[in-house]
């Protein structure tokens, strides 16, 4: 009856509903053992009552129960039995546990029906769909009914999707659906091997191009450059017809550019102010730019150039230029500007005169002054010039170093080299050889001075560029009289008191109080004062005081390195270093000596990483690394023992404990420690008497701490 349907061309749809029926019925009758299972299959028809009439999934107990109640005696295998039960159940949307069944059985990722599985199965015998999948991306090979691949993760569903998405990409590419290409472009991450990527680099070239055309059209907009901004739409819709946003702009653009066109039209002749209204509703009308350059401004009548009072050049044009109008200045190397274009442009000012700063010295310049009046350069340019400027160095000195005189200045712009001329006794002439040529350092160090005479220099630019004879300005004139360097400050020493830091030193110059970072000692050291600038800081708010000593403040958290500096011309002598702090110390600090063991507890300030002790014999430790032994404090252990335990190292032992932040470390506390198995055996002996009468006379030998000697003492005697 099945194929009879099928073969009826007016039973489209039954056809269809008998087709996968007639897969499984043909071939039960291939032979015997296949009819055998229709048969068991015709019984599982039996408890279909049963089975459709429960109101949740049945599970496994229940199933097995109700099969063997139904093939008792019929010569029917319970396990056949379940396979084709699980079959029927799924054919007929039953919910049925069947996750018992036995582990040889495997389950069809695509129908479902479960069947005897070995090595050698490929397909399912039911739906004819293979039972593995080779991962296109790994080689993992998968079961059918895996949604992702174990191996690498891919998406097999998703793979089966990517032509039809892409056929959706493409059309909306060619209709521009801004939005669907945003939101389907990201599903291609990962799977890109498996996509069409010419179509992957349509779209992500159409989503750039479309974003970069939009923040040209807001420039356009923020400038009114409507006119501009209308034919980039109208040019881009042609292409893509479907952007929205874009039709929106369009039409606004147009109706922006429609009122500025009826109200050009109704402007009545030589009405210049309402020209120069329109050009802030839109900047590029063609109406107004054709009017505008048929009404040029006229160039300045008179431009100069001369050398500024600062050594820079002056551009004058004798007047301040029209209202609603700018002059443009134009500079140009070797020759004149041909236009507004050629060359470099200083400035747009409505000043009658403009310093000219960024030029070289030693450049030969000529210059043109352009007017601008509503967005249009005048024709012509009033031009200037030639004009030359040399500059000379600055800020030139002589002091004495370690190794001679030496000369600090500034090297001016645009100079090829620095000459240095030298004579004793009188300012040496700028011609001839030079004494040095020095290139363009800002520094010379001359090694070749003797005491008891007066060296006359002069420091001089010369200027080469493209000209046949360098030219050479005057120089600046120093003059060194040899003499030792200052001695550097030997016995500078930092004291903390009421908040405040005191510094105390001898000297004959006037030091300057620097500090560097803990990390970084200069001291006893001479270099550059620009390279101690660069490596430490001068240190502000410094109060002189009667006594010499200079008193200055830290902010809280602070460690460093102070010094004394003298300054003697370019180079700074560095003295010995200090070091101060404002992280906290340890507070509540006890001491218990068992033996040479002693016992310490403190209060452990918040930030500290870790406490260091550093020891010393008989003296107390002048710093951070001034020590013979140490010993480290870590938190963790403290906390965890409540205390720390060290070894003292001497018979009497100075130490300082100091506590280590990320940034420095603190002052340090100074602490005493004796170690009771090496104190002398001490004896000792007093009288007292009452009313003149002796009462008592005691000797007694023992070995305490001093200060436990003097409690003793101290309490007898009460």
């Amino acid at each position: 009856r099945a194929q009879k349907v099928q073969t009826n061309s007016h039973f489209k749809d039954a056809a269809k509903k008998y087709y996968p029926l007639l897969k499984k019925l043909i071939p039960m009758f291939a032979n015997e053992s296949s009819y055998k299972k229709f048969r068991t299959a015709a019984i599982m028809y039996s408890v279909e009552s049963e089975l459709q009439s429960g109101t949740s999934s049945l599970d496994y107990r229940t199933i097995a129960s109700l099969i063997n109640s139904r093939i008792a005696g019929k010569g029917v295998n319970t396990d056949e039995a379940l396979r084709e039960l699980e079959r029927f159940c799924l054919s007929k949307g039953i919910l049925a546990d069947f996750s018992k069944v036995s582990r040889e059985y495997a389950a069809c990722g695509f129908c479902g029906c479960r069947f005897r599985i070995d090595k050698d199965t490929n397909f399912c015998p039911y739906c004819n769909k293979p039972m593995a999948v080779k991962c296109p991306r790994c080689g993992v090979r998968n079961n059918s009914s895996n949604i992702h691949c174990k191996g690498c993760g891919l998406d097999f569903s998703f793979l089966s999707d990517i032509p039809s998405l892409e056929k959706g990409l493409r059309e909306d590419i060619r209709k521009g659906n801004m939005g669907s290409i945003k939101a389907v472009l990201p599903r291609f991450e990962g799977y890109e091997d498996f996509a069409d990527k010419s179509l992957l680099k349509e779209a992500e070239d159409f989503v750039k191009e479309t974003g970069d055309l939009m923040r040209d059209l807001r420039s356009m907009e923020s400038s009114g450059k409507y006119c501009s901004a209308l034919k980039r739409c109208e040019d881009y819709l042609r292409i893509y017809p479907g952007l929205d946003e874009f039709k929106e702009m369009r039409d606004r653009y147009a109706g922006i550019i429609a009122d500025v066109d009826r109200k050009f039209r109704e402007i009545p002749a030589g009405s210049e102010s309402k020209y120069v209204e329109l050009v802030a509703l839109c900047s590029d009308h063609p109406g107004l730019i054709g009017y505008f350059n048929s009404h040029r401004p006229a160039p300045p009548a008179n431009v100069s150039v001369s050398r500024s009072g600062d050594g820079n050049i002056l551009i004058s044009t004798g007047a301040p230029p029209p209202a609603d109008t700018t002059y443009l200045i134009i500079r140009k190397a070797g020759s004149s500007p041909l236009s507004e274009k050629d060359g470099e442009q200083v400035a747009e000012t409505r000043d009658a005169e403009y310093t000219d700063r960024g030029m070289s010295f030693g450049t030969e310049y000529r210059y043109a002054v352009y007017s601008r009046r509503w967005g249009v350069t005048s024709a012509s340019a009033a031009l200037s010039g030639p004009i030359t400027v040399f500059a000379d160095v600055t800020d030139a000195s002589a002091s004495p170093s370690g190794e001679g005189a030496r000369l600090d200045y500034r090297v001016p712009r645009g100079c090829s080299r620095i000459l240095i001329f030298r004579k004793e006794g009188s300012d040496p002439p700028v011609s001839g050889v030079p004494y040095a040529d020095n290139g363009t350092k800002s520094f010379f160090t001359d090694r070749d001075v003797r005491d008891g005479s007066v060296y006359y220099y002069r420091i001089v630019p010369e200027y080469s560029g493209n000209r046949a004879v360098p030219y050479r300005t005057g120089g600046a004139a120093v003059v060194f009289k040899p003499r030792p360097p200052p001695e550097p400050v030997k016995d500078l020493s930092v004291s903390f008191s009421g908040g405040m830091f005191s510094a105390k030193f001898t000297s004959e110059e006037e030091p300057e109080l620097y500090i560097s970072d803990p990390s970084v000692n200069l001291g006893m050291s001479s270099c550059a004062v620009s390279d101690l600038n660069r490596s430490a800081r001068r240190l502000g708010g410094i109060i002189k005081n009667y006594d010499g000593t200079r008193s200055f403040s830290l902010p809280p958290g602070s460690a460093g390195i102070v010094y004394a500096v003298i300054t003697a011309g370019g180079t700074a002598i560095i003295g010995n270093g200090a070091f101060v702090s404002t992280l906290s110390d340890a507070s509540d600090i006890r001491t218990t000596m068992d033996g040479s063991i002693c016992s310490i507890t403190f209060s452990w300030p918040a930030g500290c990483d870790k406490v260091r002790i550093v020891m010393k014999p008989d003296v107390y430790p002048g710093g951070f690394s001034d020590g013979e032994a140490d010993e480290y404090i870590l938190l963790e252990k403290y906390t965890r023992d409540g205390n720390a335990r060290f070894k003292v190292p001497f018979q009497r032992t100075c130490a300082r404990l100091f506590c280590v932040y990320p940034g420095g470390y603190s002052q340090g506390v100074p602490l005493a420690l004796f170690s009771r198995t090496d104190l002398p055996e001490i004896r000792y002996s007093f009288a007292y008497s009452l009313f003149g009468i002796l009462q008592e006379w005691i000797v007694r030998d023992f070995s305490e701490s001093p200060a436990e000697m003097a409690d003793i003492i101290r309490e007898a005697f009460t």
